[in-house]
């Protein structure tokens, strides 16, 4: 699971980082929305935590860029900000929990931990395919099929954009992190297909790649 973290406060920004780490959470901090936006395409953000307030740009603002990438990302708000029409703003965004300041570092984790019942992040495919995205492990029925870290993670970003073609260049940034070619990304599939003995994922032409959902 990863965390975004983006609190302008250092000695708060390292508090909760260090808090989510030993708690088994992979986290990016930033000071700013400028280095949050400048450095986290290349990665998958589950959950962002965002200071309403910070130097700049109102935090909604930042939410509201961020979910034009990340679509299926869960966003928390802390701030001191107590105005019921900035808590009602958040809620209308899509945001997941409003959190005030000050509060007790732990009240936030289990905030979080709340948020990311196991539940969620088992994907059914279809009637034989199912993902444990905490296991990295595909399910044909009872049968556990190991996948390479760059199958699953392509995977993931499928089944976290739903019915979206993802483009090569969405491709080459988020899941290989750098520059790569349509028969890079044709090949793997083909060989995914091979392992997994079924096509699930389907090839829009001039749009990109999607998972194909109970086939």
């Amino acid at each position: 699971m990863t965390i975004g973290l983006i609190e302008d406060d250092k000695a708060l920004n390292f508090s909760i980082t260090l808090l989510l780490k030993k708690n088994g959470y992979n986290v990016f901090s930033f000071y700013s929305a400028e280095e949050v936006m400048e450095n986290i395409k290349t990665n998958y953000i589950d959950i962002f935590i965002v200071d309403l307030n910070l130097p700049g740009v109102n935090g909604l603002t930042l939410v509201n860029d961020l979910k034009s990438y990340f679509h299926q990302s869960k966003f928390f708000i802390i701030s001191a900000d107590t105005e019921i029409n900035k808590i009602e703003n958040a809620f209308a965004l899509g945001c997941e929990d409003y959190i005030k300041k000050p509060f007790e570092i732990k009240e936030l984790l289990l905030r979080v931990e709340k948020s990311t019942d196991k539940h969620q992040f088992i994907y059914d495919i279809n009637h034989e395919f199912s993902y444990d995205q905490s296991k990295k492990i595909l399910y044909k029925q009872e049968e556990e099929i190991s996948l390479t870290s760059i199958e699953s993670k392509l995977l993931e970003h499928l089944l976290k954009n739903k019915g979206i073609p993802l483009s090569i260049e969405y491709l080459s940034g988020y899941v290989w992190g750098k520059e790569i070619t349509a028969n890079t990304v044709s090949s793997l599939i083909r060989r995914f297909h091979l392992k997994i003995g079924s096509k699930i994922i389907s090839n829009r032409n001039g749009m990109g790649y999607l998972l194909e959902y109970n086939i």
